[in-house]
């Protein structure tokens, strides 16, 4: 059974990784239009409340961008760990079937060999197939 972590985690990775896209497209529509001055000739004493707001904004700006880089990283970071439960969980299921379908070849083929050498189920060699058969499963 499938533990609430394992399909938890993928939807909380799918959830950050929206929620960078919405961060970055904000971030682009912001910075932009709140960057008006160069940062190393600002004089904070020399602009108004306007210039103010826009330098608030521009730091909220750059710390939305900065969120959307470290969401994008956390983004990349669950792709990778979902596709990599992906392939885990493809193999488990795969050994699983390979060993189901090995075992029913193998009884078929010991009963084939059975019936073609003449021998019963009280046959000894009938007997020690089965302990071979049950001892590697």
């Amino acid at each position: 059974m499938i533990s609430w972590k394992e399909w938890a985690a993928p939807a909380l990775k799918i959830a950050i990784a929206v929620f960078f896209v919405m961060l970055t497209i904000l971030a682009a529509i912001y910075v932009p239009a709140y960057v008006t001055h160069d940062a190393g000739t600002i004089d904070y004493k020399d602009y108004g409340r306007t210039d103010f707001i826009t330098i608030v904004l521009s730091a909220l700006s750059a710390i939305l961008a900065a969120l959307g880089i470290v969401l994008a990283v956390l983004g990349a970071v669950g792709f990778v760990a979902i596709k990599s439960a992906a392939k885990k969980t493809a193999r488990k299921i795969a050994k699983q079937e390979a060993t189901r379908i090995a075992e029913e070849v193998a009884t078929r083929v010991a009963a084939a060999y059975n019936a073609q050498s003449g021998l019963d189920d009280s046959s000894p060699m009938n007997d020690d197939a089965g302990s071979i058969a049950a001892a590697e499963r």
